[in-house]
């Protein structure tokens, strides 16, 4: 009984400190004496205090907040990349006026390709008729004519006007005849071609002008009857079928060479005073495959020529006749500047007036193929055949030599020598 009323004092008394001290403090520990005393631990009251002391610091994190914007998180607004952003941009800017610029190269470069895409490398191309400009380029079907875009070739089919002019690159610009076409001009060329171009085809092309066929670039024939007749009468030159230019010193401008596979050709050039008139010239190679040839050209006082090549003049084959006249000038049928090479073929050629007319000259050398026998290159007429037999009584002709005859006259007398003794040995016998 007395245990129990003494736990009942100590509970009283702990009851009564409890309600005496601050609930702030019921945090601290506290010690029960053996007395039954409440002993509170100094230290750990003190540490109490710190935390209220802390409390600030715990918060510090609400109560810092604006502080927070610690140099770290300064640091973004205070870039400059953020403030420089309008610098980068400027090369944005730049990029934008770059690609504009490049629009703009791509343009010309697309006009520059038009010409290619649309019309297979023909640029222009016009027949004149009856003073009338035909743009073949827009109107790719008329009267007498069919062009074909894709294969850039003009089709000619019993033409009647005065001329035709054309620019091509890349791709020439081929003509096929059929019927009888005829183009007489009193200005130029009948045919003036800026660039190259290729004759051919089952028909004819008659021509009349200051001119026949020109182009700035090669030339090839394949086919066809052509009747050319080119005069000038102003001392001007002029040619029959013209490939390449040269300037008023006769320096090459553009090279142009000629190839001549088949076709029939009879040409007229005639130049008055001192101009120079060519049937067939070109400023690079003139290579004859075959074809036949009738030529005639006449010059009062300058260059009479029937065929002139800058660089070699070649004979493959072909029948060539040429009649080159002059008053005072100089009269030559066959002309190449480097070489003149007489392959095959058969020639009746004849050079007439001025101081020394001749059949065949080159500033380096002739070539003749043996067949045609000892051949005179300083004669002015020359008859000569790949058959080896004379076309003329002209005793300047591919006649076979002298040995030729006395190596025939061996053979002969050898037979006979040979046939005398068979017999003698058959008489002995008997």
């Amino acid at each position: 009984m007395r245990k129990m009323s003494k736990f009942a004092a100590i509970l009283l008394i702990v009851l009564m400190v409890f309600s005496m001290v601050p609930i702030s403090a019921m945090a601290m520990e506290t010690e029960i004496v053996g007395n039954g005393e409440v002993q509170i631990d100094e230290n750990l009251a003190g540490e109490q205090v710190t935390p209220q002391l802390e409390q600030p610091v715990a918060e510090d994190p609400y109560a810092l907040e604006p502080v927070v914007e610690e140099p770290a998180q300064q640091d973004p607004i205070e870039e400059p990349a953020a403030e420089e952003e309008p610098v980068s941009e400027e090369p944005v800017v730049e990029e934008e006026a770059a690609v504009i610029e490049t629009a703009d190269v791509e343009e010309v470069v697309e006009v520059a390709e038009d010409p290619i895409v649309e019309v297979a490398g023909t640029a222009y191309l016009a027949l004149f008729k009856g003073g009338i400009e035909i743009n073949v380029l827009a109107e790719n079907i008329g009267e007498g004519y069919a062009y074909d875009v894709d294969n850039n070739e003009l089709t000619l089919t019993d033409f009647t006007g005065e001329q035709l002019l054309a620019m091509v690159f890349g791709t020439p610009l081929s003509i096929i005849l059929q019927g009888s076409n005829t183009l007489a001009t009193d200005d130029g060329f009948a045919i003036d071609v800026d660039g190259d171009l290729k004759l051919g085809g089952s028909g004819e092309l008659n021509t009349f002008g200051d001119g026949g066929i020109a182009a700035t670039g090669d030339i090839t024939i394949t086919g066809g009857e052509y009747n050319i007749f080119a005069y000038e009468d102003d001392g001007s030159s002029t040619s029959g079928i013209v490939a390449g230019t040269t300037d008023v010193d006769g320096n090459v401008l553009t090279e142009g060479e000629i190839v001549i596979n088949g076709g029939k050709f009879d040409i007229t050039a005639i130049a008055a005073d001192d101009g120079d008139a060519t049937g067939i010239y070109s400023t690079d190679d003139t290579i004859v495959n075959g074809g036949s040839f009738d030529i005639y050209t006449y010059s009062e006082n300058g260059y009479s020529t029937g065929m002139y090549a800058m660089e070699d003049l070649i004979f493959n084959g072909g029948y060539v006749d040429v009649l080159s006249e002059t008053e005072t000038g100089t009269a030559t049928c066959l002309w190449g500047s480097d070489w003149l090479a007489l392959r095959h073929g058969c020639f009746d050629l004849v050079a007439v007036g001025g101081d020394n007319p001749l059949a065949l000259y080159s500033d380096v050398g002739i070539y003749t193929n043996p067949c045609y026998g000892d051949v005179d290159t300083t004669a002015s007429e020359l008859h000569l055949c790949c058959t080896c037999k004379t076309m003329s009584d002209n005793p300047k002709t591919g006649v076979q030599s002298s040995a030729m005859q006395a190596l025939i006259a061996s053979v002969g007398l050898l037979l006979l020598i040979g046939s005398a003794v068979i017999i003698k040995k058959s008489a002995y016998q008997k």
